[in-house]
C-alpha cells in the first residue's frame, strides 16, 4: 500500500512520465567462492510499473559500498579474517534506489574453516493479547511478538484486569518459544536450537 501512495504522489508532483524507484533485489543467495563469496540475486519485476526497472546494482558491506555492478551476480573476495562481513544488494534504475535486501553474512577463517549466518527471520507478530474473566493484556512470556529490523514500541508491564501489575496466571504461561540458529557450512546445514 505504500508503493502505491509512493506512486500516487510521484505522478502528481512529477507528471505522469515520471519513473519509479525499482523494487529491492529478491532471491539473495551467498556462496563460497575460491578466497571470497558468490553473491547472486534476481532483479524483481513489478507487474504494475514498467519503468521500475533496475539499470545496475550496488553491492555493499555493512555500510561501505563495494561497486557497482550490471549483472546479477559479484565475486567479492574476503579476507581469512575471522570476521563476518553482511553484504546487501541496492537496485538502481532511472527513478533511484530501491531499498536493499536482507543482510546475508559470511566468515572465513584462516585454517580453512567457513560459516554463513542465514536469516531465519519469517515472521511479523504482535505480542500474545489475552483476554479471560481472570486477566486481560499482553503475556510477553507467551508470545513477545516478532518487529521488521528494530522494536519502536517498548511495552511497559503489563496491567492485570483488576488494574494490578502482576503476571498471568500459570495456565497462560506456556513453555517460552524457542529461536533456532541456523549455521550453513560447506558440507550441509546444521541446526542448534537455543533458549
Amino acid at each position: 500500500m505504500a508503493r502505491s501512495v509512493y506512486k500516487g504522489m510521484l505522478r502528481f508532483i512529477c507528471g505522469p512520465d515520471a519513473p519509479v524507484t525499482p523494487l529491492p533485489p529478491t532471491h539473495f543467495g551467498i556462496k563460497f567462492h575460491d578466497d571470497g563469496v558468490l553473491l547472486s540475486w534476481r532483479a524483481a519485476v513489478d507487474p504494475m510499473e514498467p519503468t521500475a526497472v533496475a539499470d545496475s546494482f550496488l553491492v555493499y558491506d555493512g555500510e561501505n559500498l563495494l561497486c557497482s555492478v550490471a549483472d546479477t551476480f559479484a565475486v567479492v573476495k574476503q579476507e581469512r579474517d575471522g570476521l563476518p562481513h553482511s553484504y546487501r544488494i541496492v537496485a538502481v534504475g532511472k527513478g533511484g534506489r530501491s531499498f536493499p535486501t536482507q543482510a546475508l553474512s559470511a566468515c572465513l577463517w584462516r585454517r580453512g574453516k567457513t560459516a554463513l549466518l542465514v536469516d531465519g527471520f519469517d515472521r511479523l507478530a504482535p505480542p500474545s493479547v489475552v483476554t479471560s474473566p481472570f486477566f486481560a493484556g499482553v503475556v510477553n512470556e507467551h508470545d513477545a511478538g516478532a518487529a521488521f529490523k528494530l522494536h519502536i514500541v517498548k511495552l511497559k508491564r503489563r496491567v492485570g484486569a483488576a488494574g494490578k501489575a502482576g503476571a498471568a496466571p500459570p495456565e497462560l504461561r506456556p513453555e517460552p518459544a524457542r529461536a533456532a540458529v541456523f549455521v550453513v557450512q560447506e558440507v550441509g546445514v546444521v541446526m542448534d536450537a537455543q533458549e
